[in-house]
């Protein structure tokens, strides 16, 4: 079973792009992802009723993250397993939903590569060239993961990680003001 869990932590979700908030961007695009038994909002106790405001979906549950558990990622995620929505999960699909253009697709190629077994982590990753040697022009392509999803076996403790690459569209955080400006410019421009 593949449970996924938005983690609404921000308040930048609430960030109005065109006709819709950040958040409701990010649902439209889950909402298409197949292989998903579940999906729940996960929400800071402070943004429980602007989460409510704005989630009209009967298929997206509402869980209120303990107050207690609030602080660290490390402590939701362990909330997630422990007590939260995942506690029956076998898989765990982690979305922060400040990065509003990933699309369906993406997201899917990660739950699926942790459903075929091979890998216990997926993540979308973008590909960045370095250059190693100066002298000799070697350049080398090395992925940049993505936090802003993961997908996750909850039954192994050692993680094998598989990337899905993605463009740098499809990685813009909210969270940053530079991509903040750049994803309202675009969604004003109507290029996305």
């Amino acid at each position: 079973m593949t449970t996924a869990c938005v983690l609404v932590r921000n308040r930048e979700v609430f960030t109005w792009l065109g006709h819709m908030p950040v958040l409701n961007w990010c649902l439209e695009q889950l909402l298409e992802v197949r292989g998903l038994e579940a999906i729940h909002c996960c929400v800071a106790p402070e943004l429980v009723p602007q989460t409510k405001k704005l989630l009209t979906r009967s298929e997206i549950g509402i869980t209120e993250i303990p107050a207690k558990v609030n602080k660290t990622d490390q402590d939701v995620t362990r909330w997630l397993h422990t007590e939260g929505p995942a506690r029956t999960a076998s898989r765990v699909l982690l979305i922060v939903p400040t990065v509003p253009f990933m699309p369906a697709a993406k997201i899917e190629a990660c739950v699926d590569a942790v459903n075929r077994g091979k890998h216990s982590l997926a993540m979308p990753a973008r590909t960045t060239k370095v250059v190693m040697d100066f002298s000799k022009s070697f350049v080398k392509a090395l992925p940049s993961v993505i936090s802003s999803v993961r997908a996750m076996r909850t039954d192994l403790s050692e993680h094998t990680l598989h990337t899905v690459e993605v463009g740098l569209i499809e990685s813009l955080d909210v969270r940053d003001a530079d991509n903040l400006q750049l994803v309202q410019a675009m969604v004003s421009a109507g290029t996305v």
